[in-house]
């Protein structure tokens, strides 16, 4: 704790002793809620797993991944400006930051131009990831159907973890093929945002390997913002971390849209979860169709249906959340969802899962 302490204390510092002229900025996200749940759970888990049992639980991140952040920028000139943003993930439950990285979310410097575009270096949440979150009424939440199955994928991710264990894979080597997997921003990493025109803009990604043997990541993303209607679309390649006796790598794509109906907005997504094996490949298709309806001038009701299907293993993973968000104020709203699953492994059909959550959500 005294290193966090020390290492935000530093960055105030340095914020508060920056040029007048530069603009500073302290934010973040908190978000925390109170959830009874009992996961879908296939006998074939069973073993190693133990039994699917109903748990009363205080838990972070109903509806947003709680984090603090940093962030300075400065005109150089009429075009170009520089910025630098830190974000730091916290568990408002146990006060924990991330793991692995204390700066897990964001932890990077760019110059923008409005007429060339935008190059970052540093830790930053994949283009994959924000194209992800960004077609479904449930956001970055872990309750909405596109974060559950497709960012590290129920389906996919048991199958390859029982696939590089039977390959021969160490538990080291296995702990961190699934953080490479499942982590939302990669290190070394190269990002360059296109201007927009009219509407269109991309994104391109490179998280370099720096020794890795078995290689680096890509990615690239699309969007297009045509007011009631958005569209995006990204693809994401990630071989660093995933271990050499089994994968050669792990690609995803989603396409995504949205259209606002004033009286509700629509999603649709689909994409695919594919891992490259040297003895063949794992993949899985993904749907998801969701929607936000305004109930009055402050709550809305949420709603998202998605599934991960293997046809090869026999294998799917169902879920559908619908729930309600109130906003109190322009920074503070509740929120209450009832989360149903059901996950099918090789065959073998779990019980019904589910999970009911009440939340409180303050942004500053």
């Amino acid at each position: 704790m005294f290193k966090i302490a020390t290492g935000a204390a530093l960055v105030v510092a340095v914020l508060a002793a920056a040029p007048a002229h530069a603009d500073q900025n302290f934010y973040g996200v908190l978000d925390v809620n109170l959830s009874v749940s009992k996961p879908s759970r296939p006998d074939i888990l069973v073993p190693a797993l133990g039994e699917s049992k109903r748990v009363v639980a205080v838990d972070p991140g109903g509806m947003t991944t709680s984090y603090i952040g940093f962030a300075a920028s400065e005109k150089i000139n009429g075009d170009l400006t520089a910025s630098v943003v830190l974000e730091a993930q916290a568990a408002l439950d146990t006060g924990f930051a991330s793991p692995s990285n204390f700066w897990s979310r964001n932890a990077k410097v760019g110059v923008a131009s409005a007429t060339y575009g935008a190059v970052t270096l540093g830790r930053a949440q994949t283009v994959f990831f924000n194209t992800l979150t960004a077609f479904n009424p449930y956001g970055e939440s872990d309750a909405g159907s596109s974060v559950a199955l497709m960012a590290g994928g129920r389906v996919t991710l048991a199958s390859m973890q029982t696939q590089f264990a039977l390959d021969g894979a160490t538990t080291e080597e296995l702990n961190r093929a699934t953080s490479a997997i499942i982590d939302r921003a990669w290190s070394n990493s190269l990002v360059y945002d296109t201007p927009d025109f009219d509407g269109l803009s991309a994104s391109f990604q490179i998280g370099l390997k720096e020794g890795d043997s078995n290689g680096g990541n890509h990615a690239l993303a699309i969007r297009l913002n045509a007011e009631e209607l958005q569209a995006g679309f990204a693809y994401q390649s990630v071989k660093t971390g995933l271990p050499a006796v089994s994968a050669t790598s792990n690609n995803r794509w989603v396409a995504g849209i949205s259209y606002d109906f004033s009286v509700l907005t629509a999603y649709a997504q689909v994409g695919q979860d594919k891992f490259e094996l040297y003895n063949g490949s794992i993949r899985s298709n993904f749907l998801q169709f969701g929607a936000k309806v305004p109930v009055s001038a402050k709550g809305a009701v949420l709603a998202s249906f998605g599934r991960t299907k293997n046809k090869p293993l026999e294998s799917q993973a169902l879920l559908l959340t619908f729930g309600y968000d109130h906003f109190f104020s322009q920074r503070t709203d509740a929120y209450a969802h009832l989360l149903l699953d059901k996950l099918e492994l090789a065959g073998d059909k779990g019980d019904l899962g589910t999970s009911l959550t009440m939340g409180v959500r303050h942004r500053f």
